[in-house]
C-alpha cells in the first residue's frame, strides 16, 4: 500500500493482519499524535486509518483500518531472520511509482544504530546492500517466500545522496508492536554522537593522548543530557563505568534501560585534562504522543 498524510503521498506500507492492521514507518507521520492518514492499496481502494501504536526507537507505526482483510490479502512475518548475503526484496512506491519490487542483500545480521534527525533519536536497524529511493520508507522487505523480514526505514547518504546502503528494521520488533498494540517507551539521552576517528585533526589535538570515546555531535537543548550539563563536542568516555568506543556500545547500554532510569556518563571537554561524571535521567523518545488506543 501507499501511505497518504493529509492527502499527500509520503511513503509505503503493508497490511499485516486479517483484522485490518497495517504497518509503516513512524517518521512518515511527523510529530502529530493522530494525523489524518489514508492507505491507498494496489487495487486503488482508498481507506482511512487511525494510529494504534508507535515505536520511535525502531521507526515503526501500526495503523488500523475498518476493513477486514481476506486470506491472502495481508503479509505474514517470517519466523526466521535472513542470513548475511541473502537476497531480499523491497516492495514499495519509489518516487511516486507504485508497486515496484527491488532487490537487496543482507549486509550484516548484527543490528546497528542510525541517528534520524526527524525523529531526534536513534533507530535500531540492520544494514542492507541496496539502493532505495524516497517513497519506499515504510514498505516491506520480503524473503523469497513472500514473508516480511523487515521494514524499509531509511538510507545511508553522503552529501544528501544515497550511497547504496539501506536501513531495515528487523521483523522481531515489528512483531512486538503488532502484539502489544501500545506505544513503545524508548529510553533516550537526547543527543547524537560520532566516533572519535571521524573527527578532524585539530579537534583530536585538543584531547589527551590515547583518549577514546564518542563525541557529542547533536545535543537537544531540551533533552536529558543537556539538562545534566553535557555540552556539544564533549567526549563521552564511559557509561556506568563501562568504556564506550563505538556508537552501538553506548546505545545498547541505553536500550537495556527504561525511561526514568539514571545513568552515569564520564565526559571530557576538549582542552581539559580531567573528566567529570554526569548523572543523566533518561527521557522517552515517544513523549508527547497521544495515548495509544486500547486494543480490541
Amino acid at each position: 500500500m501507499e501511505v497518504l498524510v493529509d492527502g499527500r503521498h509520503v511513503g509505503s506500507g503493508w497490511f499485516a493482519s486479517r483484522d485490518g492492521l497495517a504497518v509503516t514507518a513512524s517518521h512518515l507521520l511527523g510529530d502529530a499524535g493522530d494525523p489524518r492518514v489514508e492507505l491507498l492499496a494496489n487495487d486503488d481502494s482508498r481507506t482511512t486509518a487511525t494510529l494504534v501504536a508507535i515505536d520511535r526507537g525502531h521507526d515503526l507505526a501500526v495503523l488500523r483500518t475498518a476493513t477486514r482483510r481476506e486470506a491472502g490479502r495481508f503479509l505474514a512475518l517470517a519466523r526466521k531472520a535472513p542470513a548475511v548475503g541473502e537476497e531480499i526484496f523491497q516492495f514499495g512506491a519509489p518516487l511516486f511509482r507504485s508497486g515496484l519490487l527491488q532487490t537487496g542483500r543482507i549486509a550484516a545480521t548484527r543490528t546497528a544504530f542510525e541517528y534520524y534527525a526527524d525523529l531526534r533519536d536513534y533507530v535500531e536497524i540492520v544494514h542492507v546492500a541496496g539502493m532505495m529511493q524516497g517513497g519506499t520508507s515504510g514498505g516491506p522487505w520480503l524473503n523469497a517466500r513472500g514473508e516480511v523480514v523487515g521494514l524499509q526505514s531509511g538510507v545511508m547518504s553522503l552529501d544528501g545522496k544515497p550511497v547504496g546502503i539501506a536501513h531495515l528494521v528487523p521483523g522481531e520488533f515489528i512483531r512486538n508492536l503488532l502484539d502489544t498494540r501500545r506505544h513503545a517507551a524508548t529510553p533516550s539521552l537526547g543527543l547524537g554522537v560520532d566516533e572519535l576517528w571521524q573527527q578532524p585533526g585539530d579537534f583530536l589535538q585538543k584531547l589527551p593522548g590515547g583518549c577514546q570515546g564518542l563525541v557529542v555531535a547533536v545535543l537537544h537543548a531540551d533533552g536529558p543530557a543537556a539538562g545534566a550539563g553535557i555540552k556539544a563536542q564533549d567526549v563521552i568516555l564511559s557509561i556506568d563505568g563501562q568504556k564506550v568506543v563505538r556508537i552501538r556500545e553506548l546505545l545498547r547500554r541505553i536500550r537495556f534501560r527504561k525511561p526514568g532510569d539514571e545513568v552515569s556518563l564520564e565526559v571530557l571537554t576538549p582542552g581539559e585534562t580531567h573528566s567529570v561524571s554526569r548523572r543523566v535521567t533518561l527521557g522517552c523518545a515517544e513523549t508527547g504522543l497521544a495515548p495509544a488506543r486500547t486494543p480490541p
